[in-house]
């Protein structure tokens, strides 16, 4: 059985309140000096704790001599912490969400200075490749540009299932912001998963938000386009063919342009699924 002052410690109650609270639980009606006795709690913290257990709703106080203490009604008074923790919530989100707006307007308004240097990049190694691809999506603003990377191994596959609703959530977010999302698969691939993929109802998501193409020649390399300015490249690991060393995103005009121009060939070729 799970100890119940564990558990008030997980709301945030200290150590005392806990006690305090658990040993009214257990003796019914009781003053402050057996509640400090039977739960160990020094005296000198006793009407500390019993005066924020009041504050937080969860006990009554008889107004006797001494002062009475027993448990409020736990589900109308958890329910009242809930509701004052999500309104407490809520107005935090929406002072932040204002703040952030306001100091997004005055960086707009902030004369910057052209910089010099044309190519701007950064490298995901390890655990940072997924937020690399994550990031992906909240960078994109009108458009993303795929030719995705194809994994071929039983468990990799495993995995990119698995990962398919977390993927279908940020594409629809992405759409929601009217940013358009084209992708070539290798046309093997699409042979082979493709339907079986289709019969995966989140899959309705990824293939109504995304336009896909296929090809039977492909690339040598994945690569991604934001925006006509930002690249994603993939590192083969050099030792372990099935894994990734490292993701780079290169922020550079040219270098994205190119690789457009190459990607807009490619859809003219490829054919639709």
């Amino acid at each position: 059985m799970t100890n119940i002052k564990d558990l008030l410690r997980k709301i945030h109650l200290n150590k005392y309140e806990s006690i305090a609270y658990d040993t009214i639980l257990r003796n019914g009606v009781v003053e402050a000096s057996v509640i400090s006795k039977k739960g160990g709690i020094p005296f000198g913290k006793i009407y500390e704790s019993l005066g924020s257990l009041s504050a937080m709703g969860l006990i009554d106080v008889q107004e006797t001599r001494p002062k009475k203490y027993k448990i409020k009604n736990p589900k109308t008074a958890f329910q009242k912490i809930l509701n004052k923790r999500t309104q407490k919530l809520k107005e935090e989100t929406d002072f932040l969400k204002q703040n952030l707006i306001q100091i997004e307007d005055e960086i707009g308004k902030v004369g910057v200075l052209e910089n010099k240097e044309k190519t701007f990049w950064s490298t995901a190694i390890g655990g940072d490749i997924e937020k690399m691809i994550g990031s992906i999506f909240d960078d994109a603003k009108r458009e993303l540009c795929i030719i995705p990377y194809i994994i071929n191994k039983s468990g990799q596959t495993k995995n990119a299932i698995l990962n398919i609703p977390k993927l279908a959530r940020e594409i629809e977010k992405c759409a929601e912001r009217g940013v358009k999302i084209k992708a070539i698969f290798p046309a093997e691939f699409a042979r082979k998963h493709m339907a079986i993929l289709k019969k995966m109802k989140i899959i309705k998501i990824i293939t109504k938000n995304i336009e896909i193409k296929t090809m039977v020649k492909m690339p040598a390399e994945p690569f991604i386009i934001i925006d006509r300015d930002k690249t994603i490249l993939r590192v083969n690991d050099p030792i372990d063919e099935e894994k990734i060393l490292a993701m780079i995103k290169i922020t550079d005009v040219k270098l994205s342009e190119n690789l457009r121009i190459g990607f807009d060939k490619m859809w003219g070729n490829a054919l639709k699924t």
